[in-house]
């Protein structure tokens, strides 16, 4: 057992434990992973070693679903385990004054997460899924402008009223972005077998492809507030990764 994981049990694990925080199996040689599941989403503290000096740790608190907007504690090095032991210390009351509020904060925020299977699902079902939510809101795929707009207001207006959105209608909504994506690049993607969609050979990454149309309508929800122009964002940066792809 290395110095880093001798003293995170020694001196992290009863802190976390205490605090409802388990350590996980670990994945990586190089980074130590701790979780506590709060409200919707799971709070994550990380703690990992450089590859390139094992006399290094750093940590990062997150919850998950907000990658983005976490607290990162850059790699301090040391020479001696009493040093590791003393950064450690520092990094548990950073942890108790200032990152547990934090993620106590974020783990209360309504949030929507796509499933697999409602991906697996709208894979086989997404032109009917584009025509009920068409027919339902008086929209065109020719005026895909005007619909893209009107998603945005929608989830917009929900968000403001803290309004969580029906969950048929994220799909509809899925469903007609898939057939924007279909119009604008000739995919198709109704296919028995999901896993060798054009989609997700032409953009990489099976299960985050997959999960695309999904995610666009979550994402644009969970963070409208922030971002009221999310939605169109992300399709143009499709745009370019597609352009990309073709040259």
């Amino acid at each position: 057992m290395g110095a880093v994981s001798r003293y995170l049990k020694k001196v992290v694990d009863p802190f976390l434990n205490s605090k409802g925080f388990t350590r996980l199996k670990k994945d990586f040689p190089t980074v130590w992973f701790y979780m506590k599941e709060e409200g919707n989403l799971h709070q994550r503290i990380d703690f990992s070693q450089s590859s390139w000096d094992k006399n290094s740790i750093r940590l990062h608190a997150y919850v998950e679903g907000f990658y983005s907007e976490g607290i990162m504690i850059g790699f301090e090095y040391f020479k001696t385990e009493d040093e590791l032991g003393d950064i450690l210390r520092t990094f548990i009351v950073k942890i108790e004054n200032e990152i547990l509020p934090f993620l106590d904060r974020m783990s209360s925020i309504k949030v929507y997460g796509p499933s697999i299977e409602a991906a697996k699902r709208l894979m086989t079902s997404y032109k009917s899924a584009s025509q009920k939510f068409l027919q339902k809101f008086g929209l065109s795929l020719e005026r895909e402008e005007e619909l893209i707009q009107f998603l945005q207001d929608d989830l917009r207006l929900k968000k403001q009223n803290n309004e969580m959105p029906a969950e048929e209608d994220m799909e509809l909504g899925s469903g007609a972005l898939m057939d924007i994506i279909e119009r604008k690049y000739g995919f198709d993607l109704a296919l028995d077998d999901y896993t060798k969609s054009p989609l997700l050979k032409r953009i990489g990454g099976d299960e985050d492809a997959l999960l695309l149309p999904l995610k666009l309508i979550y994402d644009c929800w969970n963070k409208m507030d922030r971002d009221n122009r999310l939605l169109q964002s992300v399709l143009e940066d499709l745009d370019r990764q597609m352009n990309r792809y073709q040259k």
